[in-house]
């Protein structure tokens, strides 16, 4: 329960993954996000389009996964909530400097910002989703005091 991106689409080619992964890796050190990637070595054999990349813009942010299935189809997601709104923005960012590399590309944005640009209506929602994260929080702490005796 937060407010998440979820995201995918579907590359054309082999080549058009690896022009992808290369991109993003440029991105990543650009804007100083610590990312690690999948790739064969000496010890690891891969099919071509297991190739990935996992990437996180802030520590409050969950890691961003890229990777494909055997028919270069990307579906995953990442809550932004615990990040806030700059963080949430930066995720969106990334994910219009990627959309072009896909001849399908979706985005579910629950903050809604894709859509709208609207940083207002993100705070809002950001701030409401907090608001039932910190009433649920307090409920089960009151619930724990309250049956704190009952099973001793």
């Amino acid at each position: 329960m937060s407010i998440t991106v979820h995201f995918g689409g579907q590359l054309s080619s082999l080549k058009d993954l690896d022009a992808l992964l290369s991109f993003i890796t440029y991105y990543a050190e650009e804007q100083g996000w610590v990312y690690s990637e999948l790739k064969e070595d000496g010890q690891t054999k891969l099919e071509p389009w297991e190739k990935g990349i996992c990437l996180q813009s802030d520590m409050n942010v969950e890691t961003i996964n890229i990777f494909f299935d055997e028919s270069l189809t990307l579906a995953t997601f990442c809550k932004t909530q615990f990040g806030g709104v700059e963080a949430h923005i930066e995720v969106i960012d990334f994910l219009h400097s990627i959309e072009d590399f896909f001849v399908k590309f979706w985005v579910d944005d629950e903050g809604d910002y894709w859509k709208t640009n609207d940083q207002f209506l993100l705070k809002t929602k950001m701030d409401f989703m907090s608001k039932i994260l910190d009433d649920v929080e307090k409920s089960i702490n009151d619930q724990k005091d309250e049956n704190k005796w009952k099973y001793n």
